[in-house]
């Protein structure tokens, strides 16, 4: 509204969320949601009313389309369970950081990608991100932006990406009973990055078997420190 551009322009910092766009759109829809999709709701937080109610349209009709051919519909609000969801979708738009300010694709030859400054990710520098949208004007932007953690891609497009076979124990977890171990990830066969994963303490014990033996063959000493008794010098 005339005279309310600069509330108008604050309005939205509200919502956003670091993470990105999707989750930024998903706390606007909640709260539109909860106002009962209430036009005057909208006006108050400089929001588009008719696109906002085109968009419950569209979901209403995408929900009875799902539950008439059977498709349970579930609900999660893990944002992390929400950007996989986002990934797996996405990933034909995933990039990854190359750099200071600029991305390339991963499974799309483009190059030079630009986050644009209207995404809640602008000024984050997220190392991986997936996105909606690529316009071309003064360069190329990325609009509709979410991020990845790399770490994620074996586990929600295990058709393009793995994990090797070789894993180094970050960090073992007693109260969750369980490791924290880092590997090695490929996309479509090249290295792309490392991902960390938890893994239980049996499979911490036998990836840790693995590197003493490799570490033997390859001529090293296994050493045990111990605390030295009281008065004892460690020199």
């Amino acid at each position: 509204p005339r005279g309310k551009e600069k509330e108008a322009d604050a309005a939205p910092y509200r919502f956003k969320n670091r993470r990105g766009d999707i989750l930024t759109y998903l706390a606007i829809w909640n709260e539109f949601e909860d106002a009962g999709y209430s036009t005057s709701w909208c006006y108050q937080n400089f929001l588009n009313g008719k696109s906002l109610r085109e968009i419950e349209k569209i979901r209403t009709q995408l929900l009875q389309h799902l539950s008439r051919n059977g498709v349970e519909i579930t609900e999660n609000g893990s944002e992390e369970q929400i950007l996989k969801a986002v990934t797996a979708g996405l990933v034909y738009n995933l990039f990854h950081h190359t750099s200071r300010y600029s991305y390339d694709g991963v499974v799309r030859t483009i190059y030079d990608v630009f986050i644009h400054p209207g995404s809640a990710l602008f000024g984050a520098n997220p190392g991986w991100f997936v996105t909606t949208e690529i316009v071309a004007t003064s360069k190329i932007f990325a609009r509709g932006c979410s991020q990845v953690e790399v770490g994620w891609l074996p586990e929600v497009v295990p058709h393009l990406a793995s994990f090797s076979g070789n894993a180094e124990i970050v960090a073992v977890l007693p109260d969750r009973k369980g490791a924290r171990i880092k590997r090695q990830i490929f996309f479509r066969g090249a290295e792309i990055g490392t991902g960390e994963m938890e893994v239980s303490l049996d499979e911490a014990h036998v990836i840790w078997q693995k590197q003493v033996e490799k570490a033997k063959q390859e001529g090293w000493v296994e050493l045990t420190f111990t605390r030295p008794a009281h008065g004892d010098s460690i020199l």
